[in-house]
């Protein structure tokens, strides 16, 4: 009887519970789904988030360099009219023109180019650290992946101009005019007005000096027709005299609008 009664015990310690077995090995695997689920809508709640967030930053981005790129069409081409202007007094094609008037576009002259305004610091933190990546649209990222080069190119164009203002045309007007009586006018920044610069500062001056006879001078001439090129260049290849033609003119809008198309969704 004892004998029987522990081979009996012996069975039942056997028997698996294949059923209890099969619904904690379940719970585990949907538990660790679960975990890995919510864990990946996290990251791409996160990246999502990451995401908008740039596309804010370059939006801000490309509105400003649009708002520099009206600002600039205004300055760079005020400056070429001055210059065309004297080259036209110089030629005596303007007689009637007053030495204050002469004055007034020497010192639009006077003006220079910046450069560094055609960069960004924001575009190129956010290409160099990888996060152009987290963008979904594809042509999107393929457009601002190429803005840097653009702007380089621009860049180029106008460190042309500045170089041959600083190397050429400045050191000819130290020579010949009177800087003195130039910077006492304050007619506003060329082509934009409202942005004036006034330096604060009036000089006693002996006497005026007439600035008409430098005028006909044939380097002085040779000088205003190259910087009036160089200006020239910038307006039509680097910015656009119209919002069909440049490299910025051509590729600002259609940047904008897919940012815009992007952040609306």
């Amino acid at each position: 009887m004892a004998i029987e009664n522990k081979l009996v015990l012996m069975e039942n310690t056997q028997v698996i519970p294949w059923k209890r077995i099969l619904i904690e090995g379940t719970a585990i695997v949907l538990s660790i789904l679960l975990a890995f689920a919510i864990d990946a809508w996290w990251n791409g709640y996160q990246d999502r988030q990451k995401e908008r967030k740039i596309l804010e930053v370059l939006l801000v981005e490309f509105e400003l360099l649009e708002d520099e790129l009206n600002w600039s069409r205004n300055y760079y081409g005020a400056i070429k009219a001055s210059a065309l202007k004297l080259v036209d007094i110089g030629m005596e094609l303007e007689e009637s023109t007053s030495d204050e008037e002469i004055d007034r576009l020497l010192e639009d002259l006077w003006w220079w180019s910046i450069p560094e305004s055609w960069s960004s610091a924001e575009l190129n933190s956010i290409i160099s650290n990888g996060d152009l990546a987290l963008l979904s649209n594809e042509d999107l990222r393929l457009d601002i992946g190429g803005w840097p080069v653009l702007l380089s190119a621009v860049r180029a164009i106008i460190n042309r101009e500045h170089d041959f203002y600083r190397d050429q045309f400045m050191p000819y007007l130290f020579k010949h005019a009177s800087l003195q009586q130039l910077a006492m006018i304050t007619d506003g920044t060329p082509g934009n007005p409202d942005s004036s610069y006034d330096w604060g500062h009036t000089f006693k001056l002996r006497k005026k000096q007439s600035h008409r006879e430098i005028l006909s001078q044939q380097d002085f001439q040779n000088l205003l027709i190259q910087r009036a090129s160089n200006l020239n260049d910038i307006l039509v290849i680097a910015l656009g005299n119209d919002p069909d033609s440049g490299y910025v003119a051509d590729t600002i809008g259609p940047t904008i609008r897919l940012l815009r198309r992007e952040l609306a969704k």
